[in-house]
């Protein structure tokens, strides 16, 4: 079989360990862009696979083969927006998403699965030029509850990850007529870098709710028994804060 991989970052990393210990006889070509692309590189080569570095080249190279020339096109973790062209020099593919898709399209899913109390998951699905929209080959939820932190939620989220493609893939790729998961749900928005800077910054000099909330916390941060206590759905929990000043300038405007 021959498969043609986008990848990058140590998840990336991770998930390729499933095509090389399960099926390190297909043909690859694994196209790489950073962060860790070095590491990646290295994995590559240990295995006796080929690759080239995600570039203008590399893409116009892809272009210029044959339609249906790769068995899969694989999006592991590569971070790469497709084209129709390029998506069609593949017979069939597929992207491993970090959300319960038509939930948190687009970057820093998880995130956006707190903020608007939104299911979270992992989605394996097929790539199409619109973002996070393709047939829906396999699905599973993490669960989760209040409070929990948008560092802890994207621990099991990216574990699930690797578990389902490790699961999944040999399934998938095997599968000639895949019958998808409806999708009767779709959400237009999808999120972009942009959205994540806009969300993590409250400006207390502009946002005089914030600002009386932010007081109100830090006044009563005086240890368990004082400090601030919230009540959600019949709970009750304490509150802390942890400060501190960063060195990055801050567009007040």
């Amino acid at each position: 079989m021959k498969v043609l991989v986008f990848t990058s970052k140590w998840i990336g990393l991770n998930l390729l360990d499933t095509l090389f210990s399960k099926f390190n006889d297909d043909e690859y070509l694994f196209i790489v862009s950073e962060p860790d692309s070095e590491t990646i590189i290295e994995s590559i080569k240990i295995h006796g696979h080929q690759y080239k570095l995600l570039n203008d080249e590399t893409i116009s190279w892809i272009e210029s083969q044959r339609k249906d020339d790769f068995d899969w096109l694989l999006n592991l973790w590569g971070g790469y927006l497709f084209s129709e062209k390029l998506i069609s020099r593949a017979k069939r593919s597929l992207n491993i998403h970090p959300s319960y898709l038509p939930y948190g399209r687009g970057r820093d899913s998880v995130v956006w699965a707190i903020r608007y109390k939104q299911p979270a998951g992992v989605t394996l699905h097929q790539i199409t030029e619109n973002i996070d929209e393709g047939g829906i080959y396999f699905q599973e939820k993490v669960n989760y509850n209040f409070p929990i932190s948008g560092e802890r939620l994207y621990s099991r989220v990216i574990q699930t990850c690797l578990k389902v493609f490790n699961e999944k893939w040999p399934l998938i790729r095997s599968e000639q007529n895949f019958n998808f998961l409806d999708s009767s749900e779709f959400i237009n928005k999808v999120y972009s870098r942009k959205d994540l800077l806009e969300d993590n910054l409250i400006n207390l000099n502009k946002d005089k709710y914030a600002r009386e909330l932010f007081l109100r916390i830090m006044a009563h941060d005086y240890g368990d028994d004082y400090n601030l206590k919230i009540l959600n759905d019949n709970k009750l929990f304490s509150l802390r804060l942890d400060i501190k000043e960063v060195t990055k300038e801050i567009n007040n405007e």
